[in-house]
């Protein structure tokens, strides 16, 4: 595919998530591309990581007046979700009408909100940014593992652990740190960076299990401390990571699993580049190939389905033409990591 074809397949897909912001400035979050759009429970954390691609896109590959306009609303959207917790005004959260309060949700709308602002904040933004960074610090124990989960009005820690939310975390905190040089930004990346290379998620198989925000936090951090500790732990999330492509494939896995993968391959493709890597890592271009093509096979065509505000979207496998914001969240990010990349198949 030629860099136009890809930039066309990522205004397809910006397109299509423009298209389903409602008034009140949440998105579709379930669409059926027969059925048109589906009930269900929403998810912040999964509306704020749209958004982050969103304004990722637009640094990218560039954006309409109009359209930088129509992401004011879904921003507006999780602006009116912010708390403070009780007896702590220095910091903020994200939550919806639920008692539950997600790391990976506060972690993606930090994260959007330092795209959004990539060429610098102003005062007002700064300081909610930094309340964000503030109560993820407070989910963080001594040993540098983030929690996952806050019962708020229990005051009670959930036991739940989710393999991404750290990834996350560390990745907002690595952003914010890009503009504003608070050492405890840093810190608080690099110690939950060393818990997960001492206590890595793995595989039934003993492997690494993907982690492609803790890959891509891990590839920025490399470009402020190249530890070859750092170095290693990346190799093998990449390399297990591409060990499983063609399975995923042939398993007919949804459109995010490969979407996911391919953003870890992106994040590989960019350190060397950058020759911030001293070790090559063979078939990283292929590989990408393979999983960026099998999302674009999932995308919506014109006259392709009845619901003709489907098109763009990215389905979740070949034989369910379900449509959830994450799976056009995620493709489009690798579309966006491939043109900034330069790499064209």
């Amino acid at each position: 595919m030629t860099r136009h074809d890809y930039a066309q397949a990522g205004q397809e897909a910006v397109n299509y998530l423009l298209r389903h912001i409602q008034a009140d400035g949440s998105f579709d979050y379930k669409f059926h591309a027969t059925k048109g759009v589906l009930p269900g429970e929403y998810n912040l954390l999964r509306h704020a990581g749209t958004l982050y691609a969103l304004y990722q896109w637009k640094h990218i590959n560039g954006m309409s007046a109009r359209d930088i306009l129509l992401t004011e609303s879904p921003l507006d959207y999780l602006m009116r979700r912010l708390q403070h917790p009780e007896h702590a005004n220095f910091m903020l959260f994200v939550a919806d009408s639920s008692d539950e309060i997600k790391l990976g949700a506060v972690a993606l709308t930090l994260l959007a909100m330092t795209e959004r602002s990539v060429t610098g904040p102003d005062k007002d933004e700064l300081k909610i940014m930094q309340s964000f960074a503030e109560f993820i610090l407070w989910m963080q124990e001594p040993s540098g593992k983030f929690i996952s989960k806050l019962f708020y009005d229990q005051r009670q820690f959930s036991s739940f652990e989710s393999l991404y939310y750290p990834g996350e975390a560390i990745l907002a905190l690595l952003r914010l740190y890009n503009f504003d040089p608070d050492p405890r930004w840093l810190q608080a990346a690099v110690h939950a960076s060393d818990y997960l290379l001492q206590y890595p998620v793995l595989d039934k198989k003993g492997r690494r299990a993907h982690n492609h925000w803790f890959a891509i936090a891990l590839a920025e951090l490399l470009h402020l401390l190249p530890r070859e500790d750092f170095q290693a732990e990346f190799c093998k999330i990449v390399e297990d990571t591409m060990s499983t492509l063609q399975n995923k494939i042939d398993q007919g896995a949804s459109s995010a699993s490969l979407a996911t993968r391919g953003e870890t391959i992106i994040a590989a493709l960019h350190l060397e580049q950058l020759q911030l890597f001293p070790v090559r890592i063979a078939g990283l271009r292929e590989a990408l190939d393979l999983a960026l093509a099998y999302c674009l096979r999932l995308q919506i065509k014109d006259e392709q389905y009845p619901q003709a505000s489907a098109r763009g979207g990215i389905r979740k496998s070949e034989h369910i033409p379900l449509i959830r914001i994450d799976y056009v969240q995620h493709t489009l990010q690798v579309i966006s990591g491939v043109l900034k990349s330069g790499h064209f198949s």
